[in-house]
């Protein structure tokens, strides 16, 4: 008896792994177009030269790829790449959430359909997989990233931390706004360690002690995080591009980008040196005729695109705008690249002091929208509908959480995992728009994962009020 147990369980899975794969190969490979999709961003990568703000693993990939299949080929094969990684990711998600929820072969189907979220943001246009960006990549790891991040959380074993933060250094390496990916690492690090010292009552004398050196040595690890990213992408980029590499002064352009949406003709007056009031001027007047600054932007909803479209282009009107000056004393136009990146930070820094609110301020408003684009569709039509909707499924996943938790006939790793879920998405929408500035596809990493998660919410809510966990799910299964 318990043989042929054996046997129908393992039929069951055989049909599951076939459906996921079938599913999989329709989503990745037949849906959408069908080639390479290339966007305005595709050709910074294609040059295959060193690019300010450009991590190395991207070019890499497809130098390797030029190499192997030349240029008649090499973007396809790319295609099939991105589609083989995001499906391996997905599937290996989707079993690690079936062996910690326990699910059966309908649950783990449902689990592997929501995960496909993920590569719908171009959606019915394209599957993400298509596309020649970094994204493409980055998206899949970061299923990888997740998975050793909640076991870590769910299991405690540590061996998980370190696979978590190795796979933190290859989104790194792969964009450099998943930088931010050490904070959060480091976050739910501490809300860890500080869970684990909470329940050993007896060490609690020690807080005094215990948090001050806990937060001291989770800044040294983001801190190092960094630090190891910029010497594997310095090596990288040694080894790809020879001694003729480009001075990356993205850190330099990111508070500019931003801060410069914020001034004002007085802040002439902020300024003490005469050339730096001239420059100061020079890059005022273009940026004011181009309309890139707040006073411009639309009073609705929508606010947040014009910020956000400024943050693209600022730096190119800045230094167009600085360009005939520094090319009157004669700069070449690698001085004059090191010059204009050095008065940017420069003047970035004194318009930070002056206007640190107006800064704030419209960070907030690309939160607000960045809160929105995690987890829901943006259509100008019903807007206001958008936010709403979105912020009903934050608040419902957040109730639904703690429900979870406190709830004694849940799987309280339903609640925890969704903590965590919310957690990483507010992290990284706050850092991306405190920092860079929160377009979509930056912040679109947890959107499968979120429905995962609210899907095991309400499955343990159900069960547990009805008192017939699992039953539901088998008999689906029959």
């Amino acid at each position: 008896m318990q043989k042929t147990e054996k046997v129908t369980n393992k039929k069951h899975e055989l049909i599951l792994y076939a459906g996921m794969i079938l599913t999989g190969l329709i989503f990745f490979f037949l849906l959408g177009e069908k080639g390479p999709v290339l966007y305005p961003d595709s050709e910074t990568y294609l040059e295959l030269q060193s690019a300010q703000g450009v991590m190395p693993v991207y070019p890499a990939l497809l130098k390797l790829l030029l190499l192997l299949f030349h240029e008649n080929g090499y973007l396809i094969a790319l295609v099939i790449i991105q589609g083989i990684l995001s499906f391996l990711c997905t599937f290996d998600f989707a079993l690690f959430i079936k062996k910690q929820f326990s699910l059966q072969k309908v649950g783990t189907y449902v689990i592997f359909l929501l995960a496909l979220l993920l590569y719908t943001i171009d959606f019915p246009g394209s599957v993400s997989s298509h596309a020649v960006l970094t994204e493409a990549l980055a998206y899949p790891v970061f299923y990888l990233y997740m998975k050793f991040l909640l076991r870590f959380w769910l299991e405690g074993k540590w061996r998980d931390l370190g696979y978590n933060l190795l796979i933190t250094l290859i989104l790194s390496l792969i964009r450099s706004q998943l930088q931010l990916l050490w904070a959060v690492s480091a976050f739910f690090l501490f809300c860890f360690l500080t869970k684990s010292f909470f329940i050993q009552k007896e060490k609690r004398i020690k807080g005094y002690f215990y948090f001050p050196v806990l937060l001291a040595a989770l800044v040294i690890l983001m801190a190092g995080g960094v630090k190891l990213t910029g010497v594997f992408a310095g090596g990288m980029n040694q080894m790809m591009y020879g001694s003729e590499v480009k001075a990356d002064h993205q850190s330099s352009y990111a508070l500019w980008n931003r801060i410069s949406y914020t001034m004002d003709a007085e802040d002439e007056a902020l300024f003490s040196s005469p050339e730096d009031k001239k420059k100061f001027l020079l890059v005022y007047q273009a940026l004011e005729q181009a309309g890139y600054r707040y006073e411009y932007r639309p009073h609705s909803l929508w606010s947040w695109e014009h910020v956000a479209t400024v943050a693209c282009r600022s730096e190119f009107v800045t230094a167009e705008a600085l360009q005939p000056y520094y090319e009157n004393m004669g700069f070449n136009e690698t001085e004059r690249k090191e010059a204009v990146s050095a008065d940017i930070a420069r003047m970035g820094m004194v318009l930070l002091k002056a206007h640190w609110n107006r800064y704030l301020y419209f960070s907030l408003i690309l939160m607000i929208q960045g809160i929105l684009c995690t987890v829901f569709i943006q259509k100008e039509a019903f807007y206001l509908l958008c936010h709403i909707v979105a912020f009903t499924l934050y608040l419902v996943a957040g109730i639904g959480a703690f429900i979870c938790i406190k709830n004694r006939k849940c799987n309280t790793k339903a609640g925890s995992m969704m903590l965590i879920v919310l957690g990483t998405a507010l992290l990284m929408n706050g850092i991306t728009n405190l920092v860079f500035m929160g377009l979509q596809r930056y912040l679109y990493y947890v959107f499968g994962i979120f429905y995962v998660s609210l899907f095991l919410v309400g499955r343990e809510i159900i069960y547990s009020l009805s008192g017939k966990k699992g039953e539901a799910e088998n008999e689906a299964e029959k």
